[in-house]
């Protein structure tokens, strides 16, 4: 599972475990850029992905 794919370093590292053959989970706040993650994901052949939108927060 990468948090934070739909941009940046979590989408970078994203498409390298795909690269690598792994089946990837990407969760972001960001729908319409995760999309265009997951599309680019699915592209390079990561049949199985998994998408989840979802916030997270920590108090302490």
């Amino acid at each position: 599972m990468v948090t934070g794919a739909a941009r940046g370093i979590g989408k970078a590292t994203a498409l390298a475990f795909a690269d690598l053959g792994a089946t990837v989970a990407v969760c972001d706040l960001l729908k319409d850029e995760l999309d265009e993650t997951v599309n680019e994901l699915r592209s390079k052949g990561a049949a199985h992905t998994a998408r989840l939108l979802m916030f997270v927060m920590v108090r302490r």
